[in-house]
């Protein structure tokens, strides 16, 4: 399946130390020397705020591979000029990356951020070269007629299910509808840039930006991804529970249920109602598959709901049986300590009493003893010798 596809190399990470901003930045940057935001003592400060914060995770794709295994959306990307954004990958450098979030900023219109001592303004010409993305277009959030046609409703605060402006973008795309990618970009870069716990997107597209502008790279860490792990093929869609069937694929357990049916009308007639093979597989007449509507976003977002909503039950499930589970070790674990200081308690009450008798008795026998000895004095028993010329004194004269 993957036989016409490039051979994946392996390459491996090649990491070496760096200092917080190089030797380059010792220059106090001089395209930004008169601007106070960008005095070293305020982009350490501000880059402090940015360590350790991590890059999203790294995912690109190989859109003519999927344009062959007839998804729809890689022509729909096509017609966005979307393309080369989506495919660029290579070497990521975090520490840089890092750096251009900390000195992201919003001046005078336009969108700023300085490298290694260079400063550059995220224009048109360098989204356009960099990433082949326009900005003619619509801004997601500003275009009027998508939120009145796409009347989505309240949504759960799931953060795994699509939001509404995943939905609407989404529907712009299938309906054709330019959009402002690096606006929409920019917008989240400086979302990301005032926040302290957000992960840190676009790590790919940053690290080409600074190749485009040719800042030095020798002295930082360098982290190079592979095409096994971080493609987007057949491995990864598989384990979004989608295979192919035919020359379709399908979410598995749409292959073995009934298909919901979003087809029009007139479609539904003839004999183009017909979505599967007897043996399941479904047809490869392109006329058979539906043109994307609001029903087919309104089902899929069913689908995604209903997911969500039995993996959540199966977890709730298993955090019950677990507490259940819990609760019961506590309370035999709280009985058994019970039963140990309870039979503690008895057998320091026994020893207790058994010195106290033994105590009692003892003094008992002692006080027997000189009782006895007492009785037999007073009572004459014991024979006294006086001598019979023993000498009295006289009685005293008074």
């Amino acid at each position: 399946m993957e036989g016409g596809r490039p051979k994946r190399v392996k390459t491996t990470a090649n990491r070496r130390s760096r200092s917080e901003f190089g030797s380059s930045s010792a220059q106090a940057a001089r395209e930004g020397r008169g601007d106070p935001y960008y005095s070293l003592i305020l982009q350490e400060t501000r880059l402090a705020k940015f360590q350790g914060r991590k890059a999203t995770y790294v995912r690109y794709v190989d859109l003519t591979w999927m344009a062959e295994q007839h998804f729809e959306f890689p022509h729909e990307f096509e017609a966005q000029g979307a393309v080369q954004f989506l495919e660029l990958k290579g070497q990521v450098y975090p520490a840089l990356v890092q750096e251009f979030y900390a000195n992201f900023r919003y001046k005078d219109g336009s969108y700023w951020s300085m490298i290694s001592g260079k400063l550059f303004e995220l224009s048109e010409d360098l989204f356009m070269n960099v990433g082949g993305l326009s900005s003619n277009g619509y801004g997601v959030g500003d275009c009027g007629w998508i939120k009145e046609t796409f009347d989505a409703g309240e949504r759960n605060t799931n953060h795994a299910q699509p939001t509404v402006n995943d939905l609407r973008f989404m529907y712009a795309v299938k309906n054709n509808v330019m959009i402002n990618w690096p606006e929409e970009i920019l917008k989240v870069m400086y979302s990301v840039s005032t926040s302290q716990s957000k992960l840190l997107p676009y790590s790919i597209f940053i690290s080409r930006v600074v190749e485009y502008l040719h800042i030095d790279v020798s002295d930082t860490i360098i982290i190079e991804y592979t095409d096994k792990d971080h493609l987007v093929g057949e491995s990864l869609i598989h384990k979004m529970g989608i295979y192919k069937y035919g020359n379709t694929w399908k979410y598995q357990e749409d292959h073995t249920t009934v298909d919901i049916d979003l087809s029009s009308d007139e479609d539904q007639t003839g004999t183009g109602g017909q979505n599967a093979t007897a043996q399941g597989e479904p047809s490869g007449s392109a006329s058979q598959v539906p043109g994307f509507s609001l029903a087919h976003l309104d089902a899929m977002e069913q689908r995604l709901n209903n997911r969500m909503d039995l993996h959540f039950q199966e977890l709730k499930d298993s955090y019950h049986a677990d507490l259940e589970q819990c609760e019961e070790r506590l309370y035999a674990y709280h009985d058994n300590q019970y039963q140990n200081m309870r039979n503690m308690v008895q057998s320091s009450v026994e020893t207790q009493n058994r010195f106290i008798q033994t105590s009692i008795q003892s003094q008992s026998d002692l006080f027997s003893a000189e009782f006895q000895k007492l009785s037999t004095l007073i009572r004459g028993d014991q024979s006294l010798a006086v001598p019979e010329d023993a000498a009295y004194p006289p009685p005293s004269q008074s």
